[in-house]
């Protein structure tokens, strides 16, 4: 284990930078009625192998990161950052690409301070939108993936409170709490809801409470149609359905039963041991909702904390401490009522980055490819 120092404000950044996504321990709704499903080992044993096939090979790799499919033919790629600085001046944050002839179609979203421009984008997508979180300026972006071949539709929103991630619903923005936080192991009951709309200038949470920012940064999936929306957590095991009034109603556990600690410093939550993140990437469709299930994580906590002299010190685990071959990815559907359709194994794919559907079933996976380094989307028939 490798041991640093950090004061608080470093700390943020470097659990950001690792994308360490997470939330807490117990449901904001306290509702007795809510229905629980708890997943079982045979998720994952009984899971159905399914081979993939190539769509494209990006050749210019060394700015792209990931990408998600905006339809049969186009893919939406998000450039590569520096670790700590965000987009370098010169640099566009998403480019399009005709996976046929691997021609760039459009690019947006360009480096500054101005209109429709980013310093460090956090990018999602959730159903057939990409959305564009820009914490720091207090902007979010939606851009529908059907126009995102032309580089159109893009819509900028104004923000006045903080939040780890959002998306719009019904003209609303529907936002993570970063106040929101419920654990009886640590201690802390700040009665704040987890979720909240707002029109950008309410700011619906007290301040004055401990900060969960660190530790609760999970993922937001909805279907306005169904009138649902779902949080996936992903430091442990947790899928929430909640219906338009933000009221839970179904929760997903399992199958695995690990959960973080945490550690209270001056007001501001940290891990004091993870785990990994079992959940993410994510994506949905109007009919399913697709997760990706890491069970490859290890028994011992790939980060720790503690508190040196006033500073909190995080530990990092230097490398794998479980033997064997890792696992094909494995995927698990669900419907907007919760109920498990199925698990899938991606054959001999063992990481990817990002995931999109393509309706009836199929499935688009974002890797790098193990040889070449270069960006790849795979395509997957799961049923």
């Amino acid at each position: 284990m490798n041991a640093m120092q950090f004061n608080g404000r470093q700390v943020l950044a470097a659990i950001s930078i690792i994308a360490l996504a997470v939330s807490a321990v117990c449901s904001c709704s306290g509702s007795t009625d809510t229905d629980v499903i708890v997943l079982d080992e045979d998720v994952k044993t009984a899971a159905v192998s399914i081979k993939g096939d190539t769509v494209c090979t990006f050749p210019d790799t060394v700015f792209l990161w990931r990408a998600w499919m905006a339809d049969g033919n186009h893919a939406v790629c998000e450039t590569r950052t520096s670790d700590w600085s965000g987009l370098s001046r010169d640099q566009w944050a998403f480019e399009v690409y005709d996976t046929r002839t691997m021609e760039r179609t459009a690019r947006f979203l360009h480096s500054g301070n101005g209109p429709f421009e980013v310093l460090s984008p956090s990018s999602y997508v959730a159903g057939d939108t990409l959305f564009v979180l820009e914490g720091t300026k207090g902007k979010l972006y939606s851009i529908p993936l059907n126009e995102a071949a032309e580089g159109k539709g893009i819509q900028e929103f104004s923000f006045k409170f903080h939040t780890m991630k959002a998306v719009t619903y019904k003209g609303k923005i529907l936002s993570l709490n970063p106040y929101w936080f419920e654990s009886r192991e640590a201690g802390i009951f700040n009665g704040e809801p987890k979720l909240f709309f707002s029109d950008g200038n309410l700011i619906p949470y007290d301040d004055s409470k401990v900060s969960s920012v660190n530790c609760f940064q999970g993922h937001l999936l909805t279907n306005p149609e169904k009138g649902a929306i779902v949080y996936v957590e992903n430091s442990y095991p947790l899928v929430e359905f909640y219906d338009d009034s933000l009221r839970l109603t179904k929760s997903v556990t399992g199958p695995d039963k690990f959960k973080p600690e945490y550690l209270n410093s001056n007001g501001m939550l940290f891990f004091a041991k993870l785990y990994g993140r079992p959940y993410g990437p994510v994506c949905s469709d109007d009919s399913y909702i697709y997760l990706r299930y890491d069970d490859n994580l290890s028994s011992e906590p790939i980060l720790s904390a503690e508190l040196i002299d006033g500073n909190v010190a995080i530990s990092f685990n230097d490398g794998d401490t479980e033997e064997g071959a890792a696992k094909d990815v494995l995927i698990f559907v669900l419907d907007w009522e919760g109920n498990m359709q199925g698990s899938y194994r991606l054959e001999g794919l063992a990481v990817c980055n990002a995931i999109s559907s393509g309706g009836n079933g199929i499935l688009y996976a974002s890797t790098e490819d193990p040889d070449t380094g270069q960006l790849t989307i795979l395509r997957y028939k799961l049923f």
